[in-house]
């Protein structure tokens, strides 16, 4: 299953467009906030499954979830913005709390800085933002 990573679009539909079109064919998108209503339509231009979290500028109605752990391609994924647990921390404290969620993959946002990294049994994502690096998302492969 191939699955885009993206946040921090802060409304900007046409980079998200941009980004779709670039990923090209996957099964899934994962947003990680700051604009999760994006992530309608996100859902509406792609007719695929958008799993989504606000973050600390989804401020309004219709927001996503603060926090999303889900079963998906065999792993269970924690999804959060990441700004309630970054403060001064690295991403282990994130790997951390992933960990007490039971999850084997955290993907977050928030901090605008691309992240792929092993914690022992946590793999923590970071998609980054279309802000700092004009239509960067990731794509993860997940095998079961």
């Amino acid at each position: 299953m191939l699955i885009g990573i993206m946040g921090d679009t802060h409304g900007d539909l046409t980079v998200l467009r941009k980004v779709v079109e670039l990923a090209g064919n996957v099964n899934a998108w994962i947003h990680t906030g700051d604009y999760s209503q994006d992530a309608k339509t996100l859902e509406r231009i792609t007719h695929l499954p958008v799993y989504a979290v606000c973050g600390n500028c989804d401020m309004y109605e219709g927001r996503a979830a603060v926090e999303n752990l889900m079963n998906l391609a065999g792993h269970k994924i924690w999804i959060t913005h990441g700004n309630r647990f970054l403060h001064g921390y690295g991403e282990d404290t994130l790997a951390e709390v992933g960990r007490e969620r039971h999850a084997d993959i955290v993907v977050y946002g928030h901090t605008h800085v691309p992240v792929v990294k092993w914690y022992d049994d946590i793999l923590v994502i970071n998609g980054e933002s279309f802000q700092t690096s004009y239509g960067n998302s990731y794509l993860w492969h997940f095998d079961h």
